[in-house]
């Protein structure tokens, strides 16, 4: 029975030809019963089992050799972390394929498709009822709900005690029922896909940082020659450019005090430009009328109001926005 996967085992690498194409008949029991073993932390033991609904997907070397493609690796502030039991906070996860994945645009047309279309009942029935996941609590898994869903059947453990580094440990009802020995198998194969994954992104880097080697060395040198010319240039040019920074810090100064003084006078609702082209054409406007009174001779009559204003007259030539204003007289 062993040999031939019909039980668990250590030395079990297949299972029985389970699945195959679906009809509508049979489409919510199969389906259901492989996302079962996957949404429901209970079942975990026949996840393993190659006599599961989801046969040698799981149960196999396959699986736990490749386990850095199926995991997300986040940060957790403790490796035993679990939704078997009710928690405050749960989360859920109902699964879809990502945007650009090939089958997403079926899967939408599937979910947004009449339940008028013939057996698309059953079809939408089951992806909103079996592919929902339990996720851990956002106090636990500060991530999106997607990186939060436990993996059936395993759990985690620190690699060594005061790493804070977790690797993965085989549940105890999985021991249970594939046998001590194919577990330790299971976590060894994990744990070495780890260690590859990990060698393989060093040994990544250290080949980009190889392959661009005579890059870094171009750059280098290029900085060196430029740092060293603007340190001889700064030599016989550093005072134009004490000059230039104080002529700037003088515009500044100035342009920053016209424009508090314009905002000082700014009316609600007027807008910044409007003020400033206001109060520009008010000192222009003074400063002629000034100029010509001191010319002719004339007294500066006052503009002040008496009564209802019946003795006034304007001595203003221009509107705030500069515009010719009609002869008083």
């Amino acid at each position: 029975l062993c040999d031939c996967c019909l039980s668990p085992c250590a030395q079990c690498d297949g299972a029985l030809n389970l699945g195959g194409d679906l009809s509508i008949s049979d489409l919510s029991s199969v389906i259901t019963g492989k996302m079962t073993e996957l949404t429901d932390p209970t079942a975990a033991a026949n996840l393993f089992s190659p006599g599961g609904n989801n046969g040698d997907a799981f149960s196999t070397s396959g699986f736990w050799e490749s386990i850095t493609k199926y995991v997300n690796q986040v940060c957790l502030p403790q490796c035993q972390m679990s939704v078997t039991n009710a928690t405050v906070g749960e989360r859920s996860y109902v699964y879809e394929p990502s945007p650009d994945s090939v089958y997403h645009r079926y899967w939408r047309k599937l979910i947004d498709a009449p339940d008028t279309t013939t057996n698309i009942g059953p079809i939408k029935s089951t992806i909103s009822s079996a592919f929902t996941f339990r996720a851990l609590p956002e106090s636990d898994c500060p991530y999106n709900e997607s990186l939060c869903v436990p993996m059936p059947g395993m759990t985690l453990k620190e690699v060594s005690s005061g790493s804070d580094y977790c690797t993965f440990e085989v549940a105890a009802e999985v021991v249970a029922a594939v046998g001590d020995a194919a577990a330790q198998v299971f976590e060894s194969m994990g744990f070495n896909a780890i260690g590859e994954a990990a060698g393989e992104s060093f040994g990544k880097w250290a080949g980009d940082f190889q392959a661009s080697l005579d890059t870094f060395i171009i750059v280098s040198v290029l900085s060196f020659a430029v740092g060293l010319a603007f340190l001889v240039l700064l030599r016989f040019f550093i005072g134009v450019c004490v000059w230039i920074a104080v002529a700037c810090t003088i515009v500044f100064f100035f342009f920053a005090g016209f424009f508090t003084f314009v905002l000082s006078g700014q009316c609600e609702g007027v807008g910044l430009l409007d003020t400033s082209k206001q109060v520009s054409v008010a000192i222009v406007v003074a400063g002629t009328t000034a100029v010509s009174d001191a010319i002719s001779g004339e007294d500066v009559p006052s503009e002040a109001l008496t009564g209802i204003g019946k003795d006034y007259r304007g001595r203003q030539q221009y509107t705030r926005l500069g515009k010719k204003c009609a002869v008083w007289e």
